[in-house]
């Protein structure tokens, strides 16, 4: 194959400034077009290039994005603009346009960190106001930073779809045990999940656990079952319409089975014990209607320790990890709640919660 003789045609780079690609990144992608040729197989055209670079966080679209040397919210506009973002009637963010996410992205990426990086320096350094206080002018960084907190929501959805689509396992927590365990990954699995126990009646015990990808940066989130080791999120719920959009009319959903709304997880765009966190993930702008609607109908019992608003709350999975889940796998149904009540006495006792392996073994 004559690699050196392969170039982007004018109405391939045209397709590309069509994108939003700056002029001197498309350039500069008429080279790489070469080097990439070099590591496909044989018989791959500049339209394969193309199509290559309309999947977000593939190789040569992260290579790009390094590339444009934009400002941080110039190149989140770029992803969003490529992706035909655009908030509906029901604060719902919608994406119409013709890039997706590639899906050969892992949760842990290299583009992923970029775009995390991204949002930092465009909203986390502005002193003194959150991405909530931001999303709330009426500017152009207000309607940026309203897209960027409900981008995360798209990410988590490709993130559940990665691991279910390429590895194997009897639950969606097996298939993400493979995920950790061919990437050489360690997950945290220590944060507290007050927020993805909502009950729609009075609580009793938790039925979902939170791990975060990598353990050091807690940057991709997954809620798991308790009970069957299956993730639990929105996405379960939420309903398409044949043109791969969302209905989030909120009119449209039971409130009492709105739980995995309620608890579904969300892509932290902030570092782990840092003001980011606080700024980007937590102080965040409006959800959906949808979501704000199932938070309403599902509050969160507070934890045990919590001094000022005592509640019955408790980590089942903590510091034991997938001990803990095993242990509590062992605990017969109907006898949870008495051994539930138990675990939270110990941990009030001890001071803090090691996780249910350590109380059910002793």
């Amino acid at each position: 194959m004559a690699v050196l003789r392969l170039k982007l045609s004018s109405i391939q780079r045209q397709e590309l400034l069509n994108l939003g690609w700056p002029k001197h990144v498309v350039a500069a992608l008429g080279l790489y077009f070469k080097r990439w040729a070099r590591q496909q197989a044989e018989g791959v055209t500049g339209d394969d290039f193309i199509q290559t670079l309309a999947k977000i966080g593939s190789r040569p679209y992260t290579w790009a994005y390094r590339l444009s040397f934009w400002s941080a919210k110039k190149r989140l506009s770029l992803v969003l603009n490529q992706l035909g973002a655009e908030l509906d009637e029901d604060g719902f963010l919608q994406l119409r346009g013709p890039a997706k996410f590639d899906p050969d992205l892992p949760p842990h990426g290299h583009f992923l960190r970029l775009l995390r990086r991204d949002v930092q320096r465009a909203f986390a350094r502005r002193a003194g106001h959150d991405l909530a206080w931001v999303a709330e002018q009426n500017t152009a960084d207000g309607r940026l930073a309203q897209q960027v907190h409900l981008l995360r929501y798209w990410i988590d959805r490709h993130n559940l779809a990665y691991v279910r689509q390429h590895f194997d396992g009897d639950n969606d927590f097996a298939k993400l045990r493979a995920y950790l365990a061919a990437f050489n990954l360690q997950a945290d699995y220590r944060t507290d999940a007050t927020y993805h126990n909502r009950t729609f009646g009075p609580f009793d015990y938790p039925r979902q656990f939170k791990v975060q990808v990598p353990r050091d940066e807690k940057m991709s989130e997954f809620i798991v079952s308790l009970a069957d080791g299956n993730f639990v999120s929105q996405w379960q719920v939420l309903k398409e319409f044949g043109d791969g959009q969302i209905d989030a009319n909120p009119v449209h959903y039971q409130p009492e089975k709105l739980g995995p709304v309620a608890n579904t997880e969300s892509f932290n765009y902030g570092r782990p014990h840092h003001r980011s966190h606080r700024l980007l993930d937590i102080n965040h702008p409006l959800d959906a209607d949808v979501r704000r609607l199932a938070v309403h109908y599902w509050p969160f019992e507070h934890d045990f320790d919590d001094w000022d608003h005592l509640g019955g709350y408790a980590d089942i999975v903590k510091g034991g990890e997938v001990a803990d889940w095993q242990a509590w796998q062992s605990v017969p149904p109907d006898q949870r709640l008495a051994v539930y009540q138990g675990f939270v006495q110990d941990c009030r006792q001890r001071g803090y919660n090691p996780g249910f392996a350590a109380y059910w073994q002793a």
